[in-house]
């Protein structure tokens, strides 16, 4: 057992190492961490979740990931031990933000592990990154259908509430990048219920997540009359109104967007609030 903890020590600073991480690309010796991955060791399982962790943030070791690595990488988010799972959703996160990779993740299943791993995780480290990666996601056309389809931003209402100002400023940043999708897709957003998630956002004395609040009534507003009619319903206008006179260039611009979405509606209903 003590010869293995060296061994697992030894791999994990290898793997932290850019000019290590040439080399194994080089040579495919990403099958190594794939193969402690699945050991008995919870000590070998650990070290790998930290080396896909360290070796997700360079280009090379991203690269070197894509092909195998990342069905390992979301198969241990669901590990039971939380020093895996925060090492591998971290991993996932680092590989969400590269064009290269996102789409692997999607063909993974990742965004459905995401969402029940999410669901399952109370512990800020994980959430944090989990939003992180959601949000990375969301930027992606394709990638977003799918996680409008599987109810995400219903998971991100919950998540951009969070008392944890970090995982809710990538919650407010997934639920914005989500709302700039196709009607229907807008269509199908509103209906998940987040219309009362971003009101409360947009009033959170963050302006982070202000200005990502506004920003996504903005897009919502240019959807079906109908969104616009449950916008002004739900009580948005004074909100937007108020942001209009805040001092930050963005956000009054965001707001006065938003407004402007609204004007476009041809409900009479809409227009009189």
């Amino acid at each position: 057992e003590t010869c293995k903890r060296y061994v697992a020590i030894a791999l994990q600073f290898m793997a932290s190492s850019v000019e290590v991480q040439r080399s194994f690309f080089a040579d495919d010796a990403l099958s190594l961490y794939l193969d402690v991955s699945t050991s008995a060791s919870l000590d070998y399982q650990r070290t790998a979740a930290a080396s896909f962790s360290s070796m997700s943030q360079t280009e090379e070791g991203r690269l070197m990931m894509k092909k195998d690595g990342i069905n390992a990488v979301l198969r241990l988010c669901s590990h039971a031990d939380l020093h895996v799972r925060r090492n591998a959703v971290c991993a996932v996160a680092n590989l969400a933000a590269s064009p290269e990779t996102r789409q692997n993740i999607a063909m993974e299943g990742g965004v459905e592990v995401i969402r029940f791993a999410s669901a399952a995780n109370s512990d800020v480290d994980f959430l944090r990154d989990a939003t992180r990666a959601m949000s990375s996601l969301a930027v992606d056309t394709a990638i977003r259908e799918v996680m409008v389809s599987q109810e995400i931003p219903k998971s991100l209402s919950k998540l951009a509430k969070s008392a944890d100002s970090e995982t809710q400023r990538f919650a407010s940043l997934a639920l914005c990048n989500l709302c700039v999708g196709t009607q229907t897709q807008k269509e199908s957003i509103v209906k998940q219920g987040v219309l009362r998630v971003l009101l409360f956002i947009l009033r959170y004395p963050d302006l982070e997540v202000e200005r990502r609040a506004s920003l996504a009534i903005a897009a919502l507003s240019l959807g079906s009359n109908q969104n616009r009619l449950q916008i002004v319903g739900c009580g948005f206008v004074r909100s937007l109104l108020e942001a209009t006179s805040y001092p930050d260039l963005k956000l009054r611009q965001f707001a006065l967007l938003a407004l402007n979405g609204l004007v476009l509606s041809t409900e009479p209903t809409t227009k009189h609030h």
